[in-house]
């Protein structure tokens, strides 16, 4: 893996974000969101990064379990400081980079890249399901056109990688043509390691158990979005708040925009924004909240990606 090229992504990566936000704090008026934030209730911030840890630590686990599946079985804390290294990659485009951790697993554990990279697609899968569960769920209770719509093209898409995943005759013609992809014919090995994994990843028991664990996940970190509102004096509903939120959220993962950075806030705010609420306002609970979810992830997984690496170097060197 070329670290240095993997560092230049992440500086311009970095450096497009600073941009986007500084043009869309100043797209409206600046003195009044200061205002907003100074008046803002900051004991709410208790709750949401107790929510935003547990999640976290169940997210994890069901990294371990998906682990356990192909044989690798690893201590709590060394799962904890694998998860957290692949959350410092998790404004790649569809999170894609989180693939790092196949790197890591096989440096530190020499386990084969393509026996745990499946790991990644399964991790993402269950985030995408729990949302779209989650969405269709407040539907009944409250009809939005933009989250059906959405939901509708990820269930399509997850539907039709699920028949790739369970029928090995379409999976190997799939494989067959991207192995004829010029950029790709060094990645994908000639063995069956990557779908064996896949196989073994999607059996029932493993599905229904992280299926439901996703789902309950899910449901926790709306009660953390639905605080972020509470803080900046705004109650609209933990429904109403989630469906937003996570519609925004589906809609950027689908523009594979690194982090959703630009479509996850244009969409965010324009769904406010039909909920009667003055532009600075809006702006403000956009950035707290992405602030309370995807930054802080990104940065603690900064943090733990570069103690996992430092930790694994010295254990080299002995």
């Amino acid at each position: 893996m070329n670290h240095i090229s993997t560092s230049k992504k992440i500086i311009i990566t970095v450096i497009f974000i600073a941009i986007f936000y500084a043009a869309f704090i100043s797209y409206s008026n600046l003195e009044k969101i200061v205002d907003i934030y100074q008046k803002m209730n900051y004991l709410y911030l208790i709750p949401i990064i107790s929510i935003f840890i547990f999640s976290i630590f169940l997210r994890s686990n069901i990294q371990k379990i998906l682990l356990e599946q192909i044989g690798i079985k690893l201590s709590i804390k060394e799962n904890m400081l694998l998860f957290f290294a692949g959350l410092s990659m998790i404004i790649t485009p569809g999170g894609s980079g989180q693939m790092i951790k196949s790197y890591l697993l096989k440096e530190k554990y020499d386990c084969p890249i393509m026996k745990s990279l499946p790991l990644v697609f399964f991790e993402r899968f269950y985030d995408l399901l729990g949302i779209c569960i989650v969405i269709l769920a407040t539907l009944i209770f409250i009809f939005s056109i933009e989250s059906l719509v959405i939901v509708s093209v990820l269930i399509i898409i997850l539907s039709v990688l699920v028949l790739i995943i369970k029928n090995q005759n379409f999976s190997q013609k799939i494989y067959s043509k991207l192995k004829k992809i010029k950029f790709l014919s060094n990645l994908l090995p000639d063995d069956s390691t990557f779908q064996e994994s896949m196989l073994i990843m999607s059996n029932r028991s493993t599905v229904l158990k992280a299926s439901i664990s996703i789902i309950f996940i899910t449901l926790l970190d709306g009660v953390l979005i639905y605080f972020g509102f509470l803080a900046l004096d705004v109650d609209i509903g933990y429904l109403k708040s989630i469906q937003i939120y996570y519609t925004s959220l589906l809609l950027g993962v689908l523009s594979f925009v690194p982090g959703g950075v630009g479509v996850m806030e244009g969409s965010f705010t324009f769904l406010l924004s039909k909920e009667n609420l003055v532009l600075p306002l809006i702006i403000s609970i956009v950035i707290f909240v992405r602030l309370t979810t995807i930054w802080l992830a990104t940065g603690l997984g900064v943090i733990f990606s570069y103690v996992f690496s430092k930790k694994n170097s010295e254990n080299n060197l002995e």
